[in-house]
């Protein structure tokens, strides 16, 4: 039973974890401190006090050249926090995390990490990738909000247009990360289809098409298709807290199970 939870959930409790540490920050620190950079310290003490963990941060990435992946750990170590970040770099990871900390223009930078570890992900299928997403409510709830689109229903009456009714309907498309995820944890998985023609695709390829890594004739850019499964999910529908958090896992369709 553990372990099928640990296999469901392995990142059980994270999400939980920042916050608390974002909440204990927030009360003893004189200055706002919270950022993509600050975040990976409380992940790595999670990944090596719960888990036994051996991490490294900011490895160089495996497929595109001077790139770096934010977190990777292994399973089942003595939880040593490998700070390194030259040394052994042909060494095998099973985790790999990307992370990104709330603004109102991370469409396309976020979109740039999770096309990586899609590349990432097909040179390892046997690794687990995933993206973490944390910030302020504000921000977090805007970027996946839901818009309500008002219709007015008029009838005709002796002549006189008259407002019968006020129809609502979402728009499920005005958040600009929900295209990519969902937060519904009844149905976590997200399929993304990336047409080739498609133009964040086609700025990613602009960027990064000459930092690719071929380490065989068999590799090959390809356009992604991959999912995104929601595992994690922490916030407070009160606003009580300052800051959310979810985590997704980065699948590709043959391993959807």
């Amino acid at each position: 039973m553990l372990n099928n939870i640990a296999n469901i959930r392995p990142l059980y409790d994270l999400a939980s974890a920042i916050i608390h540490w974002a909440s204990y920050i927030k009360k003893v620190s004189h200055c706002d401190i919270l950022e993509e950079s600050s975040l990976k310290y409380p992940i790595t003490e999670y990944l090596e006090r719960y888990k036994g963990a051996e991490c490294a941060l900011e490895w160089p990435h495996a497929v595109f050249k001077q790139r770096r992946i934010d977190i990777v750990w292994n399973n089942k170590t003595d939880g040593e926090i490998n700070l390194e970040i030259n040394r052994d770099k042909d060494k095998k990871w099973d985790n790999f995390l990307e992370l990104k900390y709330a603004t109102t223009k991370d469409a396309q930078l976020l979109f740039n990490d999770l096309c990586r570890l899609y590349y990432l992900k097909k040179k390892f299928p046997e690794s687990r990738c995933y993206f973490l997403y944390c910030g302020e409510n504000d921000i977090y709830t805007q970027n996946f909000k839901t818009k309500i689109i008002k219709e007015n229903i008029y009838e005709e009456r002796d002549g006189i247009r008259i407002l019968k009714k006020e129809k609502e309907y979402p728009k499920s498309t005005s958040g600009k990360l929900t295209k990519w995820f969902t937060l519904q944890m009844q149905t976590p998985n997200k399929t993304i289809e990336i047409a080739a023609g498609n133009t964040q695709y086609r700025k990613f390829l602009s960027k990064e098409k000459g930092r690719f890594v071929f380490y065989d004739n068999n590799d090959k850019i390809d356009a992604p298709t991959f999912i995104t499964r929601l595992i994690e999910r922490q916030e407070d529908s009160n606003s009580n807290q300052e800051l959310s958090v979810a985590i997704w896992e980065i699948l590709l369709p043959e391993n959807n199970n």
